[in-house]
């Protein structure tokens, strides 16, 4: 998976405009290597593609989703319900 992420970087660099790709990596990052704070950065860079891309809504879900994976990695309180607070602002 690791090297999917790097072709899908790769791919994300050559085509700046399409956020399928950054959506993709971001979903490999999150959900299969536990890498959520990369996650998180492609999810953000896939937002802020200018335009309203059908993919949008699909990406604050994924964002969300790394996020609330990253509270339950938190051993302090106050970092999980800041991360939760992230989750629930990009699920709304």
């Amino acid at each position: 998976y690791s090297r999917a992420v790097l072709v899908l970087n790769e791919c994300a660099r050559q085509q700046p405009k399409n956020p399928a790709l950054l959506l993709q990596a971001a979903r490999i990052c999150i959900e299969y290597l536990y890498q959520y704070n990369e996650g998180i950065d492609f999810a953000e860079r896939a937002i802020a593609i200018e335009g309203d891309h059908p993919l949008r809504s699909r990406i604050y879900v994924m964002m969300g989703v790394g996020y609330s994976m990253k509270a339950n990695d938190m051993k302090m309180q106050e970092e999980r319900q800041k991360q939760n607070r992230n989750a629930m602002n990009a699920f709304y």
